[in-house]
């Protein structure tokens, strides 16, 4: 097999990139896997895609499948009624359930010697969206009261009560 300057560099990229991509799969989060069957058209496109939008097959389809709802998230709301604020604070639920307790014991950790944080600060120092911090504060207030913590929000600022 004749390999072109195009493939061949191609190829290079891709195999002295392995072992950074390698090490960021191995970091990513563990997602819902979702099995598709491809005609022999578009796996043979998909195929052809490897390397320009993604390392293999499912980065591929992950990246198409993001530009698509990113350039059609009118019709997904209007089509099918699909509200994207309604997905986001779903997840954004989840991340609560799941993170809470970290949560929690970080701002019992920033808030030993902080008696006031501006809110979106805060949320870049936790590493957590802005809504979602708000939302621990009010929705857990009684239990970072147990653990000796009253956090008010005042306008733009969350602040350490005595």
């Amino acid at each position: 097999m004749k390999i072109s300057r195009t493939n061949f560099c191609r190829h290079r990229t891709m195999s002295s990139n392995s072992d950074v991509n390698t090490e960021k799969e191995r970091k990513k989060p563990k997602l819902p896997r979702i099995t598709v069957s491809l005609d022999e058209f578009d796996e043979l496109l998909i195929s052809n895609l490897v390397g320009y939008e993604g390392q293999n097959k499912s980065e591929v389809i992950r990246t198409i499948l993001k530009k698509w709802i990113g350039a059609n998230t009118d019709i997904i709301q209007n089509t099918y009624g699909i509200k994207f604020s309604d997905i986001r604070r779903e997840l954004q639920i989840e991340v609560i359930e799941e993170e809470k307790e970290k949560v929690i014991e970080r701002l019992i950790h920033l808030f030993k010697r902080m008696r006031r944080f501006e809110i979106s600060k805060l949320a870049d120092k936790m590493e957590i969206p802005y809504d979602t911090l708000i939302d621990i504060i009010t929705d857990y207030g009684d239990e970072l009261e147990a653990k000796g913590l009253n956090l008010e929000i005042d306008g733009n600022y969350v602040v350490k009560l005595e």
